[in-house]
C-alpha cells in the first residue's frame, strides 16, 4: 500500500483535485494558505487544514507550504472501518503541537524516530477530531447557487445508477450545457470527473469491506463493466482494483518526504523547543479568580525633526481607514519655530480637519519661553482663530492637548502663566513636568518651590534612562517601583501620575535580564507589571537604525508594539481576573481571555527556559456550542521588520511589496466553533507566542437556522 508523504513547496497553486483514499494536512510555514474547500473559500493562515477523503480543493495561494498525504489505511487501528468517519477541522486543536511535531520528522528525515513521531501525529488527529457516522462519508459541498446543491444531492442519492448530464437536464428542466457551466463555475471542475471521481471513492468502501465480486462492485457503482471500472481505477488510485484489495493487509511503514529546497525552509525547520516540559493550566468559567483593576496606560509616541503638519498628516493617513486605539498620544519632543509655523490658510485648514478626524492627544515637550511663545504664535492662535471662523472644522474640545515643561529652564511664574494661558482658551489643556535625570536635590529644591507658589502638575515626565544607574542594572518591576516611590517621597506627592519616556533598546535589554524573550513580549511586561502610578510609556513614532523600538517602521508598517498595545485595550481600566498566565475579561456578549508567557510576575528572575502552555477551559453551566475567534502574536509571523532585511533601508521597496508584506505580517485570526458541553477547549501556547481569544457567549446559530 501507498505510504505517508511529506511535501515541501516554497510557491503553491494548483488545479482542482478530488483526495482519493487519504487525508491530507496542509499549513503555510509563512502564514499564507487560502484554499477553495468543498466549494468554500477558507483562509488558513497559521493553521492546520485538514482535507478529508473524497474533499475537493483547489489551493489558491500558498508560500513555504507542508503537504502531508496521509493513505486512509494508517487508521485502521484506530478503528477499521475509518472510510465511514470524516476528521472534523472544528474539533482539532493541536495545531502548533503537530506543526512542531512534522518539522522535526522532515530533518530527521528517514529515521525511525520519525516513523514514530508521524504515529503520534495520526494518534492526535484520530483523537481530537475523528468523527464517526452510520453512514459513508459524504462531502457537505456547498456552494452559492441552489440548482447546483439540488443537483450534487441528486447523485449522491443516485450513486448506483448511470447518471448522466441527460438525466440531470431532464429531471431538472435545465440544458445539459448549463449544468456544466455550473460545475466548473462554482467547482472549478468537470461533471465527468466529479461523478467518476465520487464513484471510484465510494467504491473503495465495498472493496475493502465485502466478499464482493471486483465486476459486481463495478456495476454497483454505475461503471459499464469491469475493464472500465479498472481502468478508471488505476488513473487515480495508481495501482488496479485487485492489487488494492490484496494489499489493504500489508501494514508496512513508509515514510517519505519529498525532495525540497533545503535552504528555502531550512529557517522554518528549527523545531519548536519540545524537550522542556509543558505546562498544564486549566481556566474554569465558573471558578474564576477575585476580579482586580488593569491599569490603563498611555502611549506617548515621540516625534523629532519633523514638522508638526507633516507629522499629524502622516497619521492621519496610517490611521484615517482604521480604529486607533484611544491611548496614542503623539509626542512633540523639539519643535523649532520653522517646524510649527504654516505656510498658508488651506494647510492650516486641513491641519485642523485631520486633527478632529483622528482620535489622538498631543504632547508638546517645550524648553523655554521662546519656544512657549512661537508655539504660542504659530500653532496656538492660528488653530483659535479656525475655532472662532468655521467651528465645524474643529472646536476646542477637539484639541486635545498638553505642555510638558523642562523643569531646567522656568520659573514659577512662567509655569504659572503658561499654564493660565493655555486653560483660557483650552480648558482641557494638561500641564505636566519633565524631570531631567539625573534628579539632584536642587532640582527637588526648585520644585519645592515652584509648588509653595502655586503651580500644580497634571503629570510627571520621567526618562527610564532615569532607572537604569549602569549598563548592569537589572530593571524588574520592584527597582522600578522603588525608584519612583523615592522620587514621590521627594517630591511629597504620591497622587500625580508619571509617564515613563524614551523606552529605548537599551531599557529592553536590561529588562529582566531575559535574552531569550523578545522585546514585544517584554513590553507586554512592562503594561502589565508597572505599578498603578504610571500612567504612560513613551517610545519613537518611526524606527531607525539606532533604534528599532517604535510604533512603526520607515515603511509605515505598524510594529509588534503597536499589536501588543491593541491586545492590551481589551483588558485597560477595566476588572479583570488576574493570575500569572492570563487575563480574563467578562463582558456581556463575550469571554475574553489572553495568553502569555508568566516571567513578568516573577520580580527576581535571572533565567528563563521557554515552555509550552497547554491551557483546557472549561465552562460546564456557562456554555455549550460558542464561536470562538482567535487572535495569534508570533514573534516571526506577526513582526514585519522579520520580512525586511536591515540592509533594505539603503533602497526603494515598490509599494505593492510593502502592500504584501503589510496584509502578511499581522494578527492571525481563526474562527471556529467549539461545543463546551461535551469537550473541553485545548488551546497551546508556545514560547514568544501572545493569543487573544475571544469566547461569544450566544449560542452559534447555522444560517440555516436563520434564513
Amino acid at each position: 500500500m501507498r505510504g505517508i508523504t511529506i511535501e515541501l513547496l516554497t510557491q503553491c497553486q494548483s488545479e482542482t483535485y478530488r483526495v482519493l483514499d487519504e487525508i491530507q494536512l496542509l499549513v503555510s510555514l509563512d502564514g499564507i494558505l487560502d484554499i477553495q474547500h468543498n466549494g468554500r473559500s477558507r483562509h488558513c493562515y497559521n493553521h492546520i487544514a485538514i482535507i478529508n477523503n473524497l474533499d475537493i480543493v483547489q489551493i489558491s495561494n500558498a508560500q513555504s507550504m507542508l503537504k502531508v498525504c496521509i493513505p486512509m489505511h494508517f487508521f485502521s487501528k484506530y478503528h477499521a472501518n475509518n472510510h465511514t468517519g470524516y476528521f472534523s477541522q472544528d474539533r482539532f486543536s493541536s495545531h502548533t503541537k503537530v506543526i512542531s511535531l512534522l518539522k522535526r520528522i522532515i530533518k530527521d528525515d528517514q529515521n525511525k524516530h520519525s516513523q514514530a513521531l508521524m504515529y503520534d501525529i495520526l494518534k492526535i488527529l484520530f483523537e481530537e477530531s475523528y468523527v464517526q457516522i452510520k453512514d459513508f462519508y459524504t462531502p457537505d459541498i456547498c456552494v452559492n447557487n441552489k440548482l447546483l446543491n439540488n443537483i450534487l444531492q441528486y447523485m449522491y442519492d443516485h450513486l448506483d445508477t448511470r447518471v448522466s448530464l441527460k438525466v440531470l437536464s431532464e429531471h431538472f428542466y435545465v440544458s445539459q450545457s448549463y449544468i456544466s457551466i455550473l460545475f466548473n463555475k462554482y467547482l472549478n471542475y468537470s461533471f465527468k470527473t466529479f461523478f467518476l471521481t465520487l464513484k471510484v471513492g465510494y467504491s473503495l468502501h465495498s472493496l475493502l469491506t465485502t466478499n464482493d465480486t471486483i465486476q459486481s462492485i463495478a456495476a454497483q457503482y454505475g461503471f459499464s463493466n469491469y475493464s472500465n471500472y479498472s481502468k478508471i481505477f488505476k488513473s487515480y488510485i495508481e495501482i488496479s482494483p485487485a492489487d488494492y484489495r490484496t494489499q489493504a493487509g500489508n501494514m508496512d511503514v513508509m515514510l517519505t518526504v519529498q525532495p525540497f529546497d533545503y535552504e528555502h525552509f531550512i529557517g522554518y525547520l528549527t523545531p519548536d523547543n519540545l524537550s522542556h516540559s509543558a505546562m498544564n493550566i486549566t481556566i474554569d468559567f465558573n471558578e474564576l479568580e477575585q476580579p482586580s483593576y488593569t491599569h490603563n496606560r498611555q502611549l506617548y509616541l515621540e516625534v523629532s525633526n519633523i514638522h508638526i503638519y507633516d507629522a499629524i498628516q502622516q497619521m492621519h493617513t496610517q490611521l484615517v481607514d482604521s480604529t486607533a486605539p484611544a491611548n496614542l498620544t503623539l509626542y512633540f519632543q523639539d519643535l523649532s519655530a520653522k517646524e510649527m509655523r504654516f505656510n498658508n490658510t488651506i494647510e492650516l485648514n486641513h491641519f485642523c480637519q485631520c486633527i478632529k478626524s483622528i482620535n489622538l492627544s498631543y504632547a508638546f515637550r517645550i524648553h523655554n519661553m521662546k519656544q512657549f511663545e512661537a508655539f504660542d504664535q504659530f500653532v496656538l492662535k492660528p488653530m483659535l482663530r479656525v475655532m472662532s471662523i468655521n467651528p465645524y472644522i474643529i472646536q476646542p474640545e477637539d484639541f486635545k492637548v498638553s505642555l510638558i515643561l523642562m523643569s531646567h529652564y522656568f520659573s514659577a511664574q512662567e509655569m504659572i502663566y503658561i499654564k493660565q494661558h493655555m486653560c483660557k482658551y483650552l480648558p482641557h489643556c494638561q500641564v505636566a513636568l519633565f524631570v531631567q535625570t539625573p534628579f539632584s536635590s536642587k532640582h527637588q529644591r526648585t520644585i519645592h518651590t515652584m509648588c509653595q507658589q502655586g503651580v500644580s502638575f497634571d503629570y510627571y515626565c520621567i526618562p527610564f534612562a532615569a532607572l537604569i544607574e549602569s549598563t548592569s542594572t537589572l530593571i524588574t518591576p520592584s527597582l522600578i517601583d522603588n525608584v519612583l516611590n523615592r522620587f514621590q517621597l521627594s517630591m511629597d506627592d504620591s497622587y500625580t501620575p508619571i509617564v515613563l519616556t524614551d523606552l529605548d533598546e537599551t531599557t529592553m535589554a536590561n529588562l529582566w535580564r531575559i535574552s531569550t524573550i523578545s522585546y514585544p513580549n517584554k513590553f507586554l511586561s512592562l503594561l502589565l507589571a508597572l505599578p498603578s502610578i504610571v500612567s504612560g510609556i513613551g517610545f519613537a513614532l518611526t524606527s531607525s537604525p539606532k533604534n528599532a523600538i517604535a510604533y512603526y517602521n520607515q515603511y509605515s508598517h505598524q510594529l509588534p508594539y503597536g499589536y501588543i498595545n491593541q491586545l492590551y485595550q481589551h483588558f485597560a481600566g477595566r476588572l479583570n481576573s488576574q493570575t500569572e498566565h492570563y487575563l480574563l475579561h467578562d463582558t456581556d456578549d463575550a469571554y475574553l481571555l489572553l495568553l502569555f508567557d508568566p516571567y513578568f510576575s516573577q520580580s527576581n528572575i535571572t533565567s528563563y527556559a521557554p515552555q509550552t502552555y497547554n491551557y483546557q477551559v472549561l465552562s460546564a453551566y456557562t456554555l455549550s456550542t460558542q464561536l470562538v475567534v482567535t487572535y495569534t502574536y508570533d514573534e516571526v509571523h506577526s513582526n514585519v521588520t522579520n520580512g525586511i532585511s536591515q540592509d533594505m533601508e539603503l533602497y526603494y521597496l515598490p509599494s505593492k511589496d510593502v502592500e504584501l508584506i503589510h496584509q502578511t505580517f499581522q494578527l492571525q485570526p481563526h474562527v471556529t466553533v467549539h461545543n463546551f458541553f461535551n469537550k473541553i477547549l485545548h488551546i497551546s501556547l508556545p514560547p514568544q507566542q501572545i493569543k487573544l481569544i475571544k469566547i461569544y457567549k450566544h449560542k452559534a446559530t447555522k444560517k440555516t437556522h436563520i434564513l
